[in-house]
């Protein structure tokens, strides 16, 4: 269990950590930026969990998450930050909710998949 007082404690913690596959829980602030990308390059991280309210951009752009992971992270978001962006691994949702992110046609309105990423339409979310 990780607990920081500052989201900028984040910077690089975990930077290129490419066997990194669990983080039980990181408890984070509610700080509205980060100078850096904690999860640059965590390439087998596929478990983790959040406490806090997310405010800040936030990437696993790398990580093959799994679907809890997921949910911990877009539970996470706050509800009222704007102009943010989350980033996940194209491939980690598919797989997690046997979705294609890239046709809405395979997660439509009541799904499992929709309801999760609509609960948070103040952020945008890529898919990579």
């Amino acid at each position: 269990e990780l607990n920081f007082t500052k989201w900028s404690q984040l910077n690089n913690t975990f930077y290129e950590c490419r066997k990194l596959h669990t983080i039980d829980k990181i408890i984070i602030p509610n700080c509205t930026s980060i100078a850096s990308d904690p999860f640059y390059n965590c390439i087998a991280l596929a478990k983790i969990v959040f406490e806090g309210v997310i405010l800040a951009n936030i990437s696993l752009a790398y990580s093959p998450l799994s679907k809890d992971s997921i949910t911990s992270v877009i539970n996470a978001l706050s509800a009222t930050a704007t102009s943010k962006t989350l980033t996940l691994k194209k491939s980690a949702v598919n797989t997690a909710f046997g979705i294609d992110v890239d046709d809405e046609t395979t997660y439509p309105a009541g799904t499992e998949f929709y309801n999760l990423r609509h609960s948070k339409d103040n952020w945008t979310f890529s898919y990579v």
